[in-house]
């Protein structure tokens, strides 16, 4: 059962230039790659285990361990699902606070992830997705703001994002009634960075969230490594 919520601890990101929706996108998409691996809810890097298991000629070659690659595919092609239609919304309309829910419930998740973007408008320089990619990544794993945390079971990443009521968008569903659980372990990532004005700033806002979660999966299936078969 969650524990009730604490203040967490706060990763501050700072890009010294400004970055498109397009871009603002593709970090989401990262640090949920990386939230993915580093709490433990798949055994290898995304992009690592997308290489293994989504390439035609692996499909092909190797039929061992069918029921855990028939998993793992499902569960890559519905983070794939997630990651485009998270660009599409932020293509749609301004967005600058997405929560990550990692639990069994939106109300009583283990783990709180809110991912924020600061205004910052002493900037006037375009950066690139190749620099703010590592930028952010750099700065997650030098800082690591849950590293000492207890690592969560498998469970789900549930996605919410907050943005304009009239965006409409066709994947993600309004959740009007929505509020931000207070159970669980809460971590801010603020990222501050130049931006557009919002076109919609002077509109209400309302949570929309993702139809259903990413759930986590661990290899029971692949042998040990010599190195961790001489520690077992």
């Amino acid at each position: 059962m969650a524990t009730k919520g604490d203040t967490g601890s706060t990763c501050n990101i700072s890009l010294n230039g400004f970055v498109t929706q397009t871009i603002k996108s593709r970090i989401v998409t990262e640090i949920l790659k990386y939230l993915l691996y580093h709490r433990e809810q798949i055994p290898l890097p995304f992009d690592q285990l997308y290489f293994q298991y989504e390439r035609p000629e692996v499909q092909s070659n190797d039929n061992k361990h069918t029921l855990f690659k028939k998993r793992m595919t499902q569960l890559l092609k519905e983070s794939q699902d997630l990651f485009v239609n998270i660009d599409s919304l932020f293509q749609d309309t301004d967005v600058s606070h997405i929560i990550v829910l990692l639990g069994s419930t939106v109300i009583s998740p283990k783990e709180v992830y809110h991912i924020r973007f600061l205004n910052n408008e002493q900037t006037a320089q375009t950066l690139s997705v190749k620099h703010c990619v590592r930028s952010v990544a750099r700065s997650l794993i030098t800082s690591s703001p849950l590293g000492d945390s207890p690592l969560p079971p498998l469970t789900n990443m549930v996605i919410t994002a907050h943005a304009p009521r009239s965006c409409n968008p066709t994947w993600f569903k309004p959740k009007a009634n929505f509020k931000v659980p207070k159970m669980g372990r809460h971590c801010n990532i603020d990222i501050s960075c130049g931006m557009m004005h919002s076109r919609v700033s002077s509109e209400e806002h309302i949570w929309m969230q993702t139809p259903s979660g990413i759930k986590g999966l661990k290899d029971t299936v692949s042998p040990k490594a010599a190195s961790d078969l001489w520690c077992s």
